[in-house]
């Protein structure tokens, strides 16, 4: 096995590493697994447990919803009650199967609210444990969040949960193969078919220890007879010192399609070469094709029908050891997409960039761009704000400030301000993180965003606030709460966790949701003011076989 260990002295923001991995390999170095210290241990035999752990839930959900005219809000209760179980087995030493029946994920975290002023679509993090464990055997990245596999395909539509009768995943690593499976049964929704999604992915060094090649298919089959089938593959070549060559080609199949594999539109292609280290001169050269019919059905893209490159250099030095800067970044970026139908450029970025990080761990960067936009359909951005299609060119800054990580305190901020289509654009992010005590941490953000269009008469004003705060009373008791405000609806939504945890593997949770209306809200003043609420109660016990 690698090792790495690292100490940080928060007092002088010292981090003392080993093995001695110099920061000039990039950021986080000591979490570069290719640097670690190699371990062998001897004369150890391994056991094969079996782990299982059934649950139990169940609780009251009260919705409101509005009647045809909008005068007042209309109740309804259901009550749930669910069992299921998950099962752990280790095949090998290096390789583990997880089997689940009847998935359930009441005591995850509800997601950020967001305002998306993009012309795309938003990238929401998994937050599921199921499917956080072992990601990274299933991963098969582009540039960006695109990806082919994208978790949150599963036991999710229309930002509600799917019913998952069950499935397995079988992850490790078995005659030099990185091995990743994952098969899962979803119900039928009132929109959505019952569908078996799948994804299989292999990955094996080749080279050098900092070399791989691999390969990936997803299946996405629904009970109605419709398909969506990718399959890909890719690598990445340490061509010599800090410098490498990542390729990833995919293409995709679902009916009433004409899929042809020897066609460009079905087929995704990104190549790139990069010099990785943060010392000197490096560089990012970058370029992507997405056919017109390239679907992945279990995968994340945030636009369709393209062909990018992003090309930038950047020059990096460490001052010397009387300087209060512990390193300095300085780089430009050119990113150009164009639309594949029109072959006409579609959007584009320019800018240097300027970034930095103090001794004490202070780190910021400052960055203005030039933007380009060609707008094909009218841009919504709420009902009384829009942007009209034709061509735009704008400049905007983009700062960034970050204190550091090992205060008991911390403030992170970001602000976009300047151009914004043919207006004017301020957005900002306030974060305050706290480790009060090893007892009590939040986190409390504030964003605003305010977009105006003189020319037009219109304008958007948006507000979002969120307040995230865990209690701990001892190793067995803890709280945590995530309530969230957002004007754009004008709700307030709350997400508060009960857990005790008398042991690894034996767990109670008691969940409490709820949206309301607040008092800007139109029919606000009719009762009951809520959205919905519901109260969950969940337990599970692990047995060891």
């Amino acid at each position: 096995m690698g090792l790495i260990s690292w100490r940080l002295l928060a007092r002088n923001f010292e981090w003392d590493i080993y093995p001695d991995i110099s920061p000039e390999v990039g950021m986080n170095s000591y979490y570069k697994i290719s640097h670690a210290q190699e371990i062998v241990f001897k004369d150890i035999e391994s056991k094969k447990p079996v782990y299982i752990t059934p649950y139990l839930l169940g609780g009251i959900t009260t919705n409101y919803e509005h009647n045809a005219d909008l005068t007042k809000l209309v109740s309804s209760e259901k009550y749930k009650t669910e069992a299921g179980l998950d099962l752990k087995y280790s095949v090998t030493s290096n390789l583990t199967l997880d089997a689940t029946v009847n998935t359930d994920f009441a005591q995850v975290e509800a997601d950020n609210q967001e305002i998306n002023l993009s012309r795309f679509s938003l990238f929401y993090p998994e937050k599921r444990k199921f499917f956080q464990e072992r990601a990274s055997s299933f991963e098969m990245n582009f540039s960006g969040y695109n990806q082919v596999f994208y978790s949150r395909r599963i036991g999710i539509h229309n930002n509600e949960q799917v019913r998952i009768y069950g499935g397995a995943r079988l992850v490790g690593r078995t005659g030099g193969w990185d091995i990743g499976f994952l098969n899962m049964q979803t119900e039928e929704t009132n929109d959505l078919t019952s569908e078996n999604l799948g994804v299989l992915r292999l990955r094996r060094q080749v080279l050098n220890e900092n070399s791989n090649l691999g390969i990936i298919t997803t299946t996405r089959l629904g009970a109605d007879g419709n398909y969506n089938v990718v399959y890909g593959f890719d690598g990445t070549i340490k061509l010599f010192g800090e410098d490498y060559f990542k390729f990833a080609v995919a293409q995709s199949a679902e009916n009433d399609v004409n899929n042809d594999p020897a066609s460009m539109d079905p087929t995704r292609i990104y190549l790139n070469f990069q010099r990785r280290s943060i010392a000197g001169f490096s560089y990012l050269v970058e370029g992507s094709h997405v056919g017109e019919t390239y679907n992945p059905g279990l995968g994340f893209e945030d636009r369709d029908n393209y062909k990018s490159l992003n090309v930038k250099l950047k020059y990096a030095w460490f001052p010397d050891e009387k300087s209060k800067f512990f390193q300095h970044q300085t780089s430009v970026r050119s990113l150009i997409i164009f639309n594949n139908a029109t072959g006409e450029l579609e959007s584009a970025q320019y800018g240097p960039k300027w970034y930095f990080a103090t001794k004490s761990g202070l780190t910021g960067h400052i960055m203005p761009r030039i933007n380009y936009e060609n707008v094909y359909d009218t841009l919504n951005i709420d009902e009384k704000t829009f942007i009209p299609n034709k061509q735009y060119d704008f400049f905007d800054l983009y700062l960034y400030l970050c204190t550091s990580d090992s205060n008991p305190y911390q403030i992170y901020s970001t602000i976009k301000y300047g151009n914004f289509y043919d207006g004017d654009r301020f957005s900002s992010n306030l974060t305050l993180r706290g480790n009060v005590s090893k007892h009590f941490e939040f986190e409390t953000t504030y964003k605003y965003n305010y977009v105006q269009f003189s020319n037009r008469n219109q304008n958007f004003e948006n507000h979002i606030g969120r307040l995230r705060a865990l209690i701990m009373l001892n190793t067995k008791f803890s709280l945590s709460s995530f309530v969230q405000y957002n004007s754009a609806n004008e709700s307030v939504s709350s997400n508060v966790r009960f857990r005790y945890n008398p042991a690894e593997g034996h767990d109670l949770y008691v969940v409490y949701n709820q949206s309301s209306l607040t008092d800007n809200h139109p029919i606000a003043n009719i009762n009951p003011d809520n959205k919905f609420w519901t109260v969950m109660l969940k337990y599970n016990y692990t047995f060891k076989f």
